[in-house]
């Protein structure tokens, strides 16, 4: 980084609207800046510790260039500084991310501040610094730092995203859209990884949901309920609000040894500390109207339901009228239930300041309301977070931090989904409300200038539940009864809500759920082949409680200018808990408690040790480092996969197939090392390569689903708690070059080798006695191979226009099993096989061969493999405070199977869907009203061009998928915009918003 000399700061060079923000920006990091220091704690016993910023350089006479031993150098406003050795050289260690301003002062030399230094996550900050001698005491000269563009200590890529882009400035609603914008993203994955291969940090705690990711991971949708147990908003057990976030970086392919257990990649997050004076912002933003969906209306084939309604009364038996009497869903109904009318809201408040001379805090709360697009939508989630620093001593520092989403259980109120099965009967899909809590204490000891430890304790946790409300006890679920969810306890509760024996009937009358919806077909809508539904649903309640206690350490020394050595642990004992009650197909075996009961807690634990050398030179930068991780399920497996079951009888009487396992399952190891290596080629550009092999532990729902019992009496399935999870061995070359001033250009090659990519079945026929004739077992299989070249070209801020635009070449292969054409062997009885047991490790010679991944389907587990992505960020600063700011992208479509093009699977034809365009833009006008008061107008469009872009196509029938690839027409036989389980086939239709904001 160089600097250029100037009594002022220099910024004649910038639009006015730019001076007015980085004058802005210099006063509310000078605020922040004492809790900044603070979250030196933060560096604590997570990542976060590892990968905050260090200010490094040389101190020189101008003359002579003779260095200056005993300098002293401080970060204004903080208590962070170091002096110069005797070769000059010197160090600030755990600077948190932001802009600075750094004080230098010499005996007998004048005063040197540098401002606009910035410092970014785990990135080494060059700052060289030459003084001039002075007779004349307290002469202090100001200079501005000129940010290097090429980073010569990056050893693998990473994208950065500054609090400008974060903090409610693009046209966004989450983090996530933001982290889309980067080229090593798309949709949650991670060149090529699944979404459960990534992780989350903030302040380098693990956020990330343990059980499902996103909308994926096993039993996400159950079918016979019609329910989602998971949206593709939770990926993490707590949403981050924008304004609390100082900067956010993507770590994809290679990373540090420090960072927590993860095979595709890293979002790493640092969050914002309270300044030495009170500031704050106010901002809110509503759509204008309801929202709409792309594609056909829901209710286009509203006439084909009345006119089956019509043919059962003219049929004129008492079964049909009285079937035709419970269709009574009309157009007045969309607006009961409500169908895309009301607006979507959110709002956010935060504010930070000083807590005592020694401490401070930064609040922030954000409210989201919002009626979705589809019916009987509704979501409503409060997001709150503290975060309190105090200085125990000038070497110590405790950092506390709290993050708290509320979806319901505390402010108790329900929100709904969308199923497409119960569209004419919205009553008939479970409601539900959520709870997210990340907490963590740290405490951060300077031993020495160049040493310090930080311990970190830390608890998150997330609860899911879902069900239906009965406020009055009638036994019928009404529209608005949002209390306590219904559990079963009795015989006789059984019996009113599920009907005798779970026939859905009790004497003449019709109990509102059945004990049979995957048989039952009184309530099916005749044009629908069994899609849609006017009544009865199965019976559904759970909660699924996952949360997890972390103990984490970290020690950092930089025992001289050249090496910074890292070394730390981590243990952490995860909590699963899951009670579930269902009905799915008639439990012929327990006719007084005919539903489904799943229950039970697990421990997995996890383990960790690392090291870590940092080693730095003009000329080479290189990481090196090495972790050990351990995975321990904290369950059993079976003893013998032939003798699976036992009846048991519970306290309440009801009757259940239980799991018989009993042999240990011992903990997992692994061993990841890594190297990444920089070095410049000229003055403005820097080559870059790593390598290093990485683990992720399993999502839970992969190995823990059903766990306990044989839940469903029909063709039962378990998880294999020994799966292998997924590892990767990830290669990187890439370049950085600045070819203008204010331009930089970085190229990456990539490639990822990964295996237990995907999962594969056994069928088992047990021996007698067990409950059913056959269960299938679930268990890790298959490798997948992910390469890539990346480019990101990023204009900085300067004059009136800043932004990024990049692109990826991706190519993503997956093995598929070739037991069609080759014996793998995967079907066992106890008959045949019951003598030699099963050879589960057999499948790691099975036949397979490459293929794309394809769509189809669940749009949020699948289509990810986009062979060109290009996404653009840009911000233009316009005169009077005008700003424009927008997002847009491109993709090509995802891959898919043809039907029926041949019978060997290595020869099936594949094409791909339509490329997708969006454009999102928020234009705003600016209030300056003195001092750091500013306010913004803004009105905002998403998908300003009203693309209708394809995510996956309705594949229920064979009939569907045909009309898909001949017309590329994915909304099937049936014309619906989402599939069956309520996930839209199209990206959003456009939509509107306007708000406002206030800082202070």
């Amino acid at each position: 980084m160089q600097l250029c000399e100037s009594k002022r700061l220099r910024l004649n060079s910038l639009s006015p609207v730019l001076t007015r923000r980085v004058v802005m920006q210099h006063r509310v990091s000078r605020r922040g800046v004492g809790a900044l220091l603070i979250a030196l704690t933060l560096l604590a016993a997570t990542n976060a510790f590892a990968a905050l910023g260090k200010i490094a350089g040389t101190v020189k006479d101008a003359q002579t260039g003779a260095p200056l031993p005993g300098a002293n150098l401080t970060v204004v406003g903080t208590i962070l500084g170091a002096s110069s050795d005797a070769d000059g050289n010197y160090f600030i260690l755990n600077v948190p991310p932001g802009v600075y301003s750094v004080r230098v002062t010499y005996i007998g030399y004048e005063t040197k501040v540098i401002n606009n230094v910035a410092v970014r996550l785990d990135v080494t900050t060059p700052i060289d610094v030459t003084l001039t001698q002075t007779v004349v005491a307290g002469e202090e000269v100001t200079v501005v730092a000129e940010r290097a563009l090429v980073d010569r200590t990056l050893t693998a890529s990473r994208a950065s995203i500054s609090a400008n882009e974060l903090n409610n400035t693009l046209p966004t609603s989450s983090i996530a859209e933001v982290v889309e914008t980067t080229a090593s993203t798309f949709r949650g994955y991670i060149r090529g990884g699944r979404k459960y291969e990534s992780r989350t940090l903030v302040d380098g705690i693990n956020i990330s949901d343990t059980y499902f990711s996103g909308g994926t991971g096993d039993g996400v949708y159950q079918l016979y309920t019609s329910t989602r147990r998971s949206e593709g908003s939770e990926t993490n057990v707590v949403n981050v609000n924008p304004e609390t976030v100082s900067e956010l970086a993507v770590l994809a392919g290679t990373f540090n040894a420090e960072y927590d257990a993860a095979s595709a990649g890293i979002i790493n997050i640092a969050t914002r500390d309270g300044g030495r004076k009170l500031s704050g912002k106010v901002f809110f933003r509503s759509s204008a109207g309801g929202l709409n969906h792309a594609g056909p209306g829901v209710y286009n084939d509203l006439a084909r339901f009345q006119n089956d309604r019509q043919s059962l009364l003219n049929n004129k038996t008492a079964s049909d009228s009285a079937r035709a009497r419970l269709m009574a869903f009309d157009e007045n109904s969309k607006s009961t239930f409500g169908y895309g009318e009301d607006p979507t809201m959110d709002g956010e408040l935060s504010l930070g300041g000083p807590l005592t001379e020694k401490g401070n805090f930064y609040f922030s709360s954000r409210v989201l309301n919002s009626h979705g697009r589809f019916t009987n939508e509704f979501t409503r989630e409060i997001n709150s977070s503290l975060k309190l620093n105090y200085n125990l001593t000038n070497t110590q520092k405790l950092t506390a931090n709290v993050i708290l989403n509320d979806g319901g259980i505390l402010g108790g109120w329900k929100n709904r989904t969308f199923s497409s099965r119960f569209k004419f009967f919205p009553v008939g899909n479970p409601q539900n409300e959520k709870l997210g809590l990340v907490s963590y204490l740290a405490w951060t000891n300077s031993i020495s200038p160049k040493t310090f430890f930080d311990v970190r304790a830390s608890y998150i946790g997330r609860t899911s539940r879902f069900g239906y409300s009965d406020d009055d006890g009638n036994g019928r679920i009404e529209q608005g009864e949002d209390g306590e969810f219904l559990k079963l306890t009795t015989k006789e509760q059984s019996e009113k809500y599920l009907g005798v024996g779970g026939s859905g009937v009790i004497g003449t009358q019709r109990t509102f759920f059945t004990g049979d919806p995957g048989n039952e077909r009184y309530h099916d809508v005749p044009f629908s082949s069994g899609q849609y539904r006017f009544g009865q649903p199965g019976f559904y309640y759970e909660e699924l409680k996952r949360n997890a206690i972390q103990l984490k350490g970290d020690l950092t020394s930089q025992i001289n200018f050249n090496h910074q050595l890292k070394a730390g642990f981590l243990y952490r004992r995860h909590s699963v808990e899951d009670f579930q009650q269902r009905t799915q197909v008639i439990k012929t075996f327990d006719r007084n408690f005919p539903f489904e009961e799943t229950s039970y807690k697990l421990n997995p634990q996890e383990f960790a040790l690392y090291a870590q050398d940092r080693i730095e030179y003009q000329g080479i930068i290189i990481n090196a480092g090495v972790r050990i991780d351990g995975f321990d399920t904290g369950a059993e497996q079976f003893g013998d996969f032939f003798n699976v079951s036992r009846s048991d009888t519970l306290p309440s009487g009801a009757i259940q197939r239980t799991q018989l396992r009993s042999a240990n399952v011992p903990t997992k190891w692994f061993f990841g090392p890594r190297l990444g290596i920089s070095h410049p080629i000229s003055d403005n550009a820097a080559m870059h390569y790593s390598w290093g092999r990485f683990f992720s532990p399993p999502s839970f729902s992969l190995i823990f689903e059903n766990y306990g019992n044989f839940s469903n009496p029909s063709l039962p399935y378990v998880q294999d708690v020994t799966l292998d999870p997924p590892t990767a061995t990830a290669y990187e070359i890439g370049v950085q070059w600045s070819f203008l001033p204010d331009f930089r250009m970085d190229a990456t090659a990539y490639y990822r080798d990964i295996s237990n990519y995907g999962t594969t079945g056994y069928s088992i026929n047990p021996a007698a006695g067990q409950g059913f004739g056959s269960y299938t077992y679930v268990t890790s299989f298959g490798y997948a191979d992910a390469r890539g070249i990346e480019l990101t070209l990023e204009k900085r801020p300067s004059g009136w226009l800043s932004g990024r635009f990049s692109y990826a070449f991706s190519y993503i292969k997956g093995a598929a099993n070739a037991s069609s054409i080759s014996p793998n062997k995967n079907a066992f009885s106890a008959a045949a096989d019951a003598a030699n047991g099963i050879p589960f490790d057999d499948r790691y010679q099975w036949n397979t061969f490459p293929v794309n991944i394809t769509g189809g389907g669940n749009a949020l587990a699948s289509g990810f493999d986009r062979e060109h992505r290009m996404s653009m960020t840009f911000l233009v600063d316009l005169p009077y405070e005008i700003d424009i700011t927008g997002i847009s992208s491109a993709q090509s479509g995802f891959w898919y199977f043809l039907t029926n093009t041949t019978t060997d699977l290595r020869g099936r034809e594949q094409k791909r869907s339509p490329w997708s365009y969006r454009t999102d833009l928020r234009l705003s006008k600016g209030f300056n009203f003195g001092g750091t008061r500013f306010g913004r107008l803004f009105v905002e469009g998403r998908n300003i061009f009203n693309q209708s872009n394809i995510l996956t196509w309705d594949n229920f029938d064979i009939a569907s998928s045909v009309l898909w690839e001949k017309d590329q027409n994915p909304t099937g036989t049936l014309n619906r915009p989402t599939t069956a389980d309520g996930v839209p086939l199209y990206d959003i239709a456009r939509e509107l918003y306007f708000g406002i904001d206030f800082s202070f």
